[in-house]
């Protein structure tokens, strides 16, 4: 062992030992360089002499030895020169997806961008008329058939027209039906029946039967909300 100034240069296996801050070890066998910890609770490495700038990083760039770990400050704000390979995302044990740099990103909108109006602009050079309000047509209302023949079938009325003037066609309707609650039958006058509103469509779209089930079929009122939208719009 030889203490020259604050200075202790022995092997590794010769600690000098809790001989107070400001003191170092020079490893004379692995060139690892030690200063005392200022509470003197241990030796912190500072570098090794075999190493150019003692084996750390300069500001001038570096090939790193091993990975690079961190959650941020991968790529420096504002670097001079870009990685030579190009970093991936880690997944598992090997490399996975590429980063993109800010730049990349940037390409790919610019490359995206074009796509993208042309798109628009297809969509909406297939409305011939710019208000999509000016196509449609909209009614409510409700229809039964009469009293007791709930097997005959009952069309839903038209009761409107387009903006232009022409009236819609059965094909153009859009139909939302629901039962309109009543009594079925004398023996059933202080409940509703339990099944009310057994309505279908048949051949039309506003074409349904509409009855009910139980004691007794009696003819169902629904009520019924139709939206139209011109064909040729």
């Amino acid at each position: 062992m030889a203490l020259i100034g604050t200075r202790y240069i022995q092997a590794s296996s010769s600690n000098p030992g809790a001989v107070g801050f400001g003191y170092e070890w020079w490893q004379s066998d692995t060139g690892a360089i030690y200063y005392r910890a200022p509470d003197n609770s241990g030796w912190v490495l500072l570098g090794n002499v075999g190493s150019a700038n003692l084996g750390l990083a300069p500001v001038s760039g570096f090939t790193a030895g091993g990975a690079l770990l961190g959650s941020h400050g991968l790529i420096p704000v504002a670097a001079t020169s870009s990685f030579t390979n190009t970093p991936n995302v880690k997944t598992g044990s090997t490399p996975g997806v590429l980063m993109a740099l800010m730049s990349d990103v940037d390409h790919s909108f610019d490359a995206l961008n074009p796509t993208i109006e042309a798109t628009v602009t297809k969509a909406f050079s297939a409305f011939p008329i710019p208000s999509i309000r000016a196509n449609i047509a909209t009614w409510s209302g409700r229809v039964g058939p009469a009293p007791g023949n709930y097997f005959d079938a009952v069309t839903i009325p038209i009761n409107a027209t387009y903006p232009d003037g022409t009236v819609p066609t059965p094909s153009e309707c859009f139909v939302s039906v629901a039962p309109v609650s009543i009594y079925v039958s004398s023996d059933q006058a202080t409940q509703l029946q339990a099944n009310i509103g057994q309505y279908y469509n048949t051949a039309g779209p506003l074409d349904f039967y509409c009855y009910t089930t139980g004691h007794t079929n009696a003819a169902q009122v629904i009520s019924y909300t139709v939206i139209a939208i011109k064909a040729s719009a």
